[in-house]
Order: C-alpha cells, then sequence, then structure tokens
C-alpha cells in the first residue's frame, strides 16, 4: 500500500496520514484475522512522487483464510479499498507482488510529441486518466505535475559583497533555522559511535519569518538577513521523464479487482478509444503500450517465433522419416487444428489465452505430433506389406491402421487427461497431510497451461482418428477419380 499525499508535508503529518491507514488495517485484522505480518515503511523502498509511506502486508496460509472467512485476495483488496476510500484527501495505491520483473501498473500508455510540446503531452495525459475513470480503472496516476510552490532566499550579490560577507557564511546561518548548524562531534564514555552535535533554534523559531530575521555578523556591524536576501514564492517544478531526449509521460492504472476484468480487456478498450480519436486529443500527440501489456506482446512473439522454428524442424524429420510431403503435411496440419480446438474449448468453457496457455499449445504440439505419426507409420508399413491395388484396398488399409492404433492412440490421450484434469480444475493434494483443496494459489499459475492441453488433446484426438485416415485415403480416390491406377501408372479406359 503506498500512501501520497500532495505537498511538502512535515514528519508528523506524514506519521498520521500513515497511522490513519494503519488503523484501518489493524480494524480489519481484528475483524476477520487475515493478516500474518505488516511492515510500515517511511516512503518505502521505491517512492514515487509524493509518496509519503508505504505499508506491506502479508497474509495468512491460504487454507487458512479459506477456513475463516473464505476471502480471496482479491475480495481482501477491494474490502481495503472500500475502508480506505474517503479517508483523507491523500492517494492510496494498492497492488499485488509482481510475480516475475517488475512492469509497473496493468494499464500503461506512453505519451510522446513530434515536437516535444510539454503541454500537449500533459493536455493529453488529463485526457487518458478521465478515460481511467470512465472504464472503472484504479490507482490512477496521470504523471501531471503537482500543484505546490517552493520558497526560495534570493541573495543580493551587490550587497553581501558591500558588506564584506560570502554566501558560505549566509548559509551557516540559515542552518540555525532549518537543519542546524554541525559544531562537532562527541563520543560518549564507554560508545562505539559518534554523536555530531548541532547547534539550531528552538522549534517555535524554525521557520522562514525567523529565517529572514536572522542576525549576521559583519565587518560592519549585525545586520538581519532580510538587508541582503529577499524570500521569493515561486510554482514548483514537477519531474520531466525523457526517453532519447524527449519529453514523455505515462498516465498509467491498475485493474479493479472487483470488476473480474483482466487488464488486456481494459488495455483494448483504451487502444480501440485511441485509434478512433478523442474529442479534444491534441495533435502530434504518439502513444504506445507499455507495462505488462508490452511485456505481454513481447512473450507472445517469442513464443510465435518458438512455434514456427519448431514445427519447420518437424516438417524436416517428418519428410525424412516418411519420404512423403503429403503426409508430413497431414501431421503438421493436425498440430495447426490442434490450436483451433485449444481455442474452441476456451470459447465454450471460459478462460483467456495467456501466456501459459501458450505454452501449453507448444507442449501439445508435441502430442498431436506422437499420434499422427504412430498411425501414418502403420498405414505405410502396411501398404508396404500389402501393396494396394484399388480404393477398396487402401480404405481396408486404412481401417486396419485405426483398428491397430485404436488402443495406442486412446490411452495416451485418456491417460493425458486424467493426469492434468486435476491442475484443470484447480484440485491441489498435499500428499504429506492427505488434504484436498480445490482452488488454491498453487493451481491457478498452471490450470491455464493444463486446460490448453486438455482442450487440444481431445479435438485433437478427433483429428487422429477421423480425419487423418480420410486423407489417406484421399490420395487414392483422387487417382481413381483421374482414371489412375493406385500404384501411379495409367489405366486403360
Amino acid at each position: 500500500i503506498n500512501v501520497k499525499e500532495r505537498g511538502n508535508l512535515s514528519i508528523a503529518e506524514k506519521q498520521h496520514r500513515a497511522e490513519q491507514v494503519q488503523e484501518l488495517i489493524f480494524d480489519m485484522q481484528r475483524e476477520y484475522g487475515e493478516i500474518a505480518n505488516f511492515r510500515l515503511i517511511a516512503r518505502g523502498t521505491n517512492p514515487g512522487e509524493d509518496t509519503i509511506a508505504s505499508i506491506d502486508i502479508e497474509l495468512t496460509d491460504w487454507a487458512v483464510r479459506m477456513a475463516g472467512a473464505g476471502r480471496t485476495v482479491y475480495a481482501l483488496e477491494t474490502d481495503l479499498r472500500d475502508r480506505i476510500s474517503g479517508l483523507f484527501t491523500a492517494e492510496v495505491e494498492l497492488s499485488l507482488p509482481a510475480a516475475g520483473p517488475p512492469t509497473g501498473k496493468d494499464v500503461q500508455v506512453q505519451l510522446s510529441h513530434l515536437t516535444g510540446n510539454l503541454d500537449a503531452l500533459e493536455k493529453a495525459a488529463a485526457i487518458i486518466a478521465d478515460k481511467y475513470k470512465e472504464l472503472g480503472l484504479v490507482d490512477i496516476d496521470a504523471q501531471l505535475p503537482k500543484p505546490g510552490f517552493e520558497a526560495y532566499i534570493a541573495i543580493d550579490e551587490v550587497r553581501i559583497a558591500e558588506r564584506g560577507i560570502s554566501k558560505q557564511e549566509i548559509s551557516q546561518y540559515l542552518a540555525l533555522a532549518t537543519s542546524g548548524l554541525s559544531a562537532g562531534d562527541y563520543r560518549p564514555e564507554g560508545g562505539t559511535e559518534e554523536l555530531e552535535i548541532k547547534i539550531r533554534y528552538q522549534p517555535e523559531f524554525r521557520d522562514l519569518a525567523s529565517a529572514m530575521n536572522t542576525r549576521i555578523i559583519t565587518p560592519q556591524g549585525a545586520i538581519p538577513l532580510r538587508d541582503v536576501a529577499t524570500l521569493e514564492y515561486r510554482p514548483r517544478a514537477g519531474i520531466i521523464r525523457r526517453q532519447d531526449s524527449e519529453p514523455i509521460l505515462t498516465p498509467a492504472a491498475n485493474a479493479n479487482p472487483a470488476s473480474m476484468r483482466v487488464p488486456s480487456e481494459y488495455v483494448a478498450d483504451v487502444q480501440t478509444w485511441l485509434d478512433t480519436g478523442p474529442a479534444g486529443f491534441p495533435n502530434g500527440v504518439l502513444y504506445t503500450f507499455r507495462g505488462a501489456q508490452e511485456e505481454q506482446d513481447e512473450s507472445f512473439a517469442f513464443l510465435g517465433q518458438a512455434m514456427v522454428i519448431a514445427v519447420f524442424i518437424m516438417f524436416l524429420i517428418l519428410i525424412v522419416q516418411f519420404n512423403s510431403f503429403y503426409h508430413a503435411s497431414l501431421i503438421l496440419i493436425a498440430v495447426v487444428m490442434s490450436i483451433f480446438g485449444v481455442l474452441l474449448g476456451l470459447t465454450l468453457f471460459g478462460g483467456t489465452f495467456n501466456l501459459m496457455a501458450g505454452i501449453g499449445i507448444i507442449a501439445l504440439a508435441g502430442i498431436v505430433v506422437n499420434n499422427n505419426i504412430v498411425l501414418i507409420d502403420t498405414f505405410q508399413t502396411l501398404r508396404r506389406e500389402n501393396p494396394p491395388k484399388t480404393l477398396e484396398d487402401v480404405q481396408t488399409l486404412v481401417m486396419l491402421t485405426g483398428a491397430q492404433r485404436l488402443r495406442p492412440v486412446m490411452l495416451t490421450t485418456v491417460t493425458t487427461i486424467l493426469g492434468l484434469l486435476p491442475m484443470a480444475l484447480g484440485i491441489n493434494i498435499d500428499f504429506t497431510t492427505f488434504v484436498l483443496t480445490i482452488g488454491s494459489p498453487a493451481t491457478q499459475w498452471w490450470s491455464d497451461l493444463a486446460r490448453a492441453v486438455v482442450y487440444g488433446i481431445t479435438f485433437a484426438t478427433v483429428l487422429t482418428l477421423v480425419v487423418t485416415p480420410a486423407a489417406l485415403t484421399a490420395p487414392a480416390l483422387i487417382d481413381k477419380l483421374r482414371g489412375k491406377a493406385i500404384g501411379g501408372s495409367e489405366t486403360t479406359v
């Protein structure tokens, strides 16, 4: 939990706001008892702009939570948001620990401008942030400059030269009203470390007005600081982020856990909206999706390349093995059609096509290839032993092939499905305690992979036992229609 608020707050104010959030968490703990460890960090380990505190929460074990209130992490996160909302003017962000390299928030749109116009970027970022609110996203950060001011003490160099003093001397006097002036070190008796001794005003005099009234010793006598310096208030400069020397802004937000929508759905909505050219969007602004979506696109691109390379290598090996482009193509077509089976299963039974599902498709290719190799190799062996003369002979060989290889293919399919079914259904068995749980976090990461293999191999088995035998008969049927003998010689009509 990151607690943010605009402005230069004192340590006491920051602590007060952090303790308010902390008390709400303690109330929830007293009510549900779901928190195992709690840690409050001043500014956090990687604070963003205006972050005043970070809170880390470690939950109790999933099984313990299910035995109690039965709340998932997302339900707990929603409850925390409801409790914290409206607490004070601060912004409070909640996020789960990243399961891999940090990618930032779920939805990130990086903006740049053709001419580096920062005003146009800020206008575009504000429009996108409003769209985030409309879509129901949370933890919205438009990266717009935070309003505020900074105090400057402008020193008149001519006047200090006339008085015979320097800026360094003035800074020492100013330290009395701010952080303190170092007067040396002191090591207590029996101590191992030295303690720094600082001199500064009493707390009631540590302000800018007192600083300007500080009397400075000069060769001409003591004078107040305001005689040689003026106090100015200027707008605070925001953080300017650049990439390739060009200014950028990256409005970002997180998916709302209460909506049960995955980040990719929000990204698709934002991209469709941007492609249509929203009203008031500045000209010359370019946008690119970053963060988790960028990582996902790169992962899918890698998987796609790996799949193409694997299919090409399999094709070469199959041609060498069967000495037939047609038979090798039949096997690869079955691999491609099994992907359609995965997508059909995800559509009918619900699910998302993510990285783990893509890995499942690559694993599925090996099983599909194996089943078809067994079938086609048996067909070629029977054809060599009993050369067919007619279309009926080929059909007989195909039926014999199916009868001989039905058991191996079905055994491979059934054992694979039964082995992956617990993982696909989210069933977890602890063999040390013999406890069976359903829907535990340990199964959520792998369930998409298991479902992809189950859907694909079920669909591919139908292809192997029905479509592939029919395709093996097709060349003989074509030869018969063209008036050719099965062996390839011309027939007399």
